[in-house]
């Protein structure tokens, strides 16, 4: 017997060489898309920020809905692995604000305490997870109140899979799908679901545009130089001088990922295979929100491993890949290489493809 959560085409294909020929499909859902049945129970919404807020007005977000739901149980996916592990630190080190890091840089051992802790986890008080895909498929935590989602996925079914998290064993749930202006065009192909913008209510005589509002409902707090406090903090740590540098080494991995990531996903934000200013500009963005004057130092060897050689924008030089650092996406090999041999992600389960999806994003 064979169970799957879902049937995708790709594994339709093999049914024939791993089942008998008489073999009987039982559809328990009855539908054509896996996002019929998640759209009954999950209340979705999106949030489109301007490039340059898109680390400020992600975090806010986050801890709007860590305020409004006093007893919640967030899960908040990240594209990358580095990108996941950037914003465990801020949230942790920076705006001591206690979440759950989870993500295949960590080592077998430690994924799976944290998903267990995760998982027995009593939504009162409050609990939150910060994970990249290792936990989008194969894994049940309960009474999981929100999903959010902060940049783009690599993919439709990818969404639907990590939304899944919420909304389980008949309960209801809310998910939320943060992107920058650049990653506009993923709304496309989401045809089907009723993801209607996330704004503060408009009072009767406001008359303000619905676009400005979204870009502004979550920096009520921002000083006059237009900086929110949580960022003024990450800007202060970043300039700080320490023995560490954690947190310098943080920003400069997930920038680096970031730049491999959507450099794979040009179709995706409608970005032409020869135009790569938009993409520099939007990752350019993230480093310069952090305080940086310039953007990270990249090597040689990663800008021609994305095709991005010649691009205006980039900071061409010897990256911390090169020095032996953390730049670049690649970590420990020993620590990756262990990984990759557990490699089935938080709980011990989950589909393959996942995985080896989440294993080339950390190759970034």
């Amino acid at each position: 017997m064979l169970f799957s959560a879902t049937l995708p085409k790709s594994l339709q294909a093999i049914l024939p060489t791993v089942m008998k020929e008489d073999y009987v499909t039982v559809d328990c859902i009855h539908d054509h898309d896996p996002a019929t049945h998640t759209n009954e129970q999950v209340s979705q919404h999106h949030v489109i920020l301007p490039p340059s807020k898109q680390i400020s007005g992600s975090i806010d977000v986050i801890l709007n809905l860590m305020k409004g739901t006093p007893n919640h149980k967030i899960v908040v996916f990240f594209p990358t692995t580095l990108l996941t592990a950037y914003y465990a630190y801020v949230f942790n080190a920076i705006l001591k604000k206690s979440v759950i890091e989870l993500h295949s840089r960590k080592t077998q051992r430690y994924r799976t305490k944290a998903s267990a802790d995760f998982r027995a986890a009593s939504k009162k008080g409050g609990v939150v997870l910060f994970t990249s895909d290792v936990s989008a498929r194969g894994v049940d935590y309960p009474d999981v109140t929100h999903v959010v989602q902060v940049g783009m996925p690599d993919s439709r079914e990818t969404y639907i899979h990590r939304l899944g998290r919420t909304g389980r064993a008949g309960k209801k749930g809310v998910g939320v799908l943060v992107l920058s202006d650049v990653e506009r065009k993923f709304l496309d192909s989401l045809y089907g679901l009723n993801i209607p913008p996330l704004v503060q209510p408009l009072k009767e005589e406001e008359e303000q545009d619905i676009e400005e509002e979204m870009y502004n409902v979550f920096q009520e707090d921002e000083d006059d130089d237009g900086t929110s406090p949580e960022m003024k903090r990450i800007q202060k740590n970043l300039s700080k001088k320490s023995s560490t540098h954690t947190f310098p080494s943080l920003v400069e991995g997930a920038y680096t990922s970031m730049l491999g990531y959507y450099r794979s996903q040009l179709k995706s934000i409608g970005v032409k295979s020869k135009n790569h200013d938009k993409l520099v500009n939007f990752v350019n963005a993230f480093a310069y929100e952090n305080g940086l004057v310039e953007p990270p130092k990249i090597s040689r060897k990663i800008v021609q491993s994305c095709g991005l050689s010649g691009v205006v924008g980039l900071n061409v030089g010897h990256g911390s890949e090169e020095r032996g650092g953390h730049g670049g996406g690649r970590g420990d090999r020993r620590s990756r290489g262990s990984e990759e041999r557990g490699g089935r992600g938080s709980s011990g389960r989950g589909d393959r493809n996942g995985r080896r999806r989440d294993r080339k994003r950390d190759s970034y």
